[in-house]
Formats: structure tokens, sequence, C-alpha cells
């Protein structure tokens, strides 16, 4: 058993614009868990970017944030990485149980839990059922056509299969559902029947509040044609991920209710 599951993690956060006021919870958050600063990397995207103690990394040009995601990606050397958003946080304790699970189980591609509203009410993505133990084909099943799977803060990922699988898609909206595809097609994943993440979901953050059902559309769409050229996935997978885009209305009208509801939280 590791006595410091922590030490195999590395945490990649990109940030820009005034989007860096929140790190300073987020690394309070972390010093309370034991992640040495110098477990962060910090994607500048666009711009510099610095906070004591940490790494840091700065793309020239403004870059998605999937791919500002895997310019982090690309230089952790540990074998569990978490894609943190700066204005969320984990819940106490959770890192160091996700990373536990995580090389517990070696053959696990992630490890993630559900989610918190900043009020400590249950947020409703990811759904409870996400906890309940699946095979691969039906988590596969359910996350093409469901989207029931989250990619940031309170989850890790095993590094090296994610770079195997391409990482994150070169996106802004919806890169973590398509990447959540792709994962629970290719192996096993587990969720914690517990909170694992604190969501914040703050106007400059990741999350492209204010956006419309019709560009949430767009990314579902987006989406299929992502999963069926993706060659890392076997064809019967590719040809599945069409169900990605069965109830994408839906989703869509869901997501945009969150933004306008977020919007009116932060006014």
């Amino acid at each position: 058993m590791n006595e410091r599951p922590l030490a195999a993690l590395t945490l990649v956060c990109p940030v820009w614009g005034t989007y860096t006021r929140y790190l300073s919870s987020l690394f309070a958050a972390l010093d309370r868990e034991g992640v040495e600063r110098s477990q962060v990397i910090l994607v500048g995207n666009g711009e510099p970017v610095s906070y004591p103690g940490a790494r840091s990394i700065t793309s020239p040009i403004r870059l998605s944030v999937g791919a500002a995601r895997n310019l982090g990606l690309a230089a952790v050397e540990s074998e569990l990485v978490c894609f943190a958003d700066a204005d969320d946080v984990p819940v106490p304790g959770a890192l160091a149980r996700l990373c536990t699970v995580a090389l517990a189980e070696p053959e696990l591609l992630m490890a993630s839990g559900l989610a918190l509203r900043v009020d400590g009410q249950q947020y409703g993505f990811p759904p409870r059922y996400a906890a309940r133990p699946m095979r691969r084909t039906e988590r596969a099943l359910r996350q093409l056509g469901r989207n029931h799977l989250s990619m940031t803060t309170g989850t890790v990922l095993r590094v090296e299969p994610l770079r195997r699988l391409g990482g994150f898609p070169d996106a802004s909206l919806a890169e973590d559902g398509m990447l959540a595809c792709t994962l629970a097609c290719a192996g096993p994943i587990r969720v914690l029947d517990e909170p694992t993440r604190i969501y914040n979901c703050q106007p400059e953050g990741l999350c492209q509040r204010g956006r419309s059902a019709a560009e949430w559309r767009a990314a579902f769409r987006t989406q299929r044609r992502y999963l069926v050229q993706n060659k890392a996935l076997p064809r019967r997978w590719r040809l599945a991920s069409q169900l990605y885009t069965l109830r994408h209305r839906q989703l869509a009208r869901w997501l945009e209710q969150v933004a306008q509801y977020a919007n009116a939280d932060g006014a």
C-alpha cells in the first residue's frame, strides 16, 4: 500500500485573465490536502501566469481549453493527473482517496466522484447513478447516451493511457465529455459514491456560461464527429458513439438552464 498516494499525482490547471484570482483559494485547499505546490502545473493560456512554488508553462497564443490542458499534460511526469479548474476545489480528503483507488487498481483509466455546490447541496451532475458499479460496456453506452462522467478537479486519470488516447480534443465546449466517452470505451472507470469536487462555476471559468442551446447542440454534433473519427477506439465503439447525439437536444436545454442559473446566482 502506498503510504502517500498523493505523491503519484500532478495537477494541471489552465488559467488566463481574471480567472487567476481564484488560484489562492485553490492552493489553500491543496495545501490543506498535503499536495505540494511543485506538483501543480499552471498553464498560462495566452499570457504568463505564476504562483509561489508551482510550475508554470505559458502558451504564446490563446488555446482551446482542451489544447491548454494537453499542453500541461505533456509536462506531467507522475503516474496520475488531475485537471483542476481554478474556481473549483476538491472535497477535503478526496484527492488522496481517489489516488488510493487508482493505485490499488492499475487497470483503471480514471477514478472520479460526485459534486457539491458551494452551499453544500449535491450538484445534479454527475448523476448519482454514475457511482453504481458498471461493466465497461454499460459504462460506455451510458456515457455515449447521457454523458454522466465528471472530468475535472474531483477526478484523477492515469497519464500514459490518456496520452495514448490523444488527451483532450482541441475544443473549448464539452471537450471533457468527448474525452470521457473515449475513456469509457477504452477501459474501466470507477466513480465513488461520494462528493469529490466542490463546483463553484464562476463567470471566468471554463464552463462557458451563457452559451445558447444552439451552441450546445453544435458542440454535441462536434462530439459525434470526433468520436466516429477517433481511430484510438475500436470500430464498434466508433459506430456506437453515434448514440451520443440521441439526447443532445435535451442535454442542450439542460445545460442552458444550468448556465442561466449560474449567471443569476453570480449576478
